[in-house]
């Protein structure tokens, strides 16, 4: 690809009033392009503990649905106690809030969208 810089040179007093607003416009592109390569950092470091986030509540969520199926399984065609069956049905109700909790959460508190 080919590219072609253009530099414009202005050759007068260190006084002249070009020279002070060309010298303004060059710190404000500096800090500009600073503000974006600090801007550009922060999103892929927020990319990078979304998919380690992502990781984590996908193994969470298999947890859970491991745990309550194991739960069944276990249990199937076993008459227990009443108050054991209540805290056991708490059990599986709480893992079912949590991952619906987990779930609305995430959302709910989508990433914003690029800037208009």
């Amino acid at each position: 690809m080919f590219r072609l810089e253009v530099h414009h040179y202005f050759h007068g007093s260190k006084d002249s009033e070009v020279i002070n607003k060309l010298d303004a416009l060059l710190l404000g592109q500096q800090a500009s392009k600073t503000r974006e390569v600090k801007m550009a950092k922060v999103v892929d470091d927020l990319v990078i503990a979304v998919e380690a986030q992502t990781g984590r509540v996908a193994s969470l969520e298999t947890y859970i649905v491991t745990a309550n199926q194991l739960i069944r399984d276990a249990l199937a065609g076993v008459v227990l106690p009443a108050e054991v069956q209540t805290k056991l049905d708490a059990v599986l109700l709480g893992t079912e809030a949590n991952t619906g909790r987990i779930a609305a959460a995430l959302e709910a508190n989508p990433l914003p969208g690029p800037p208009a």
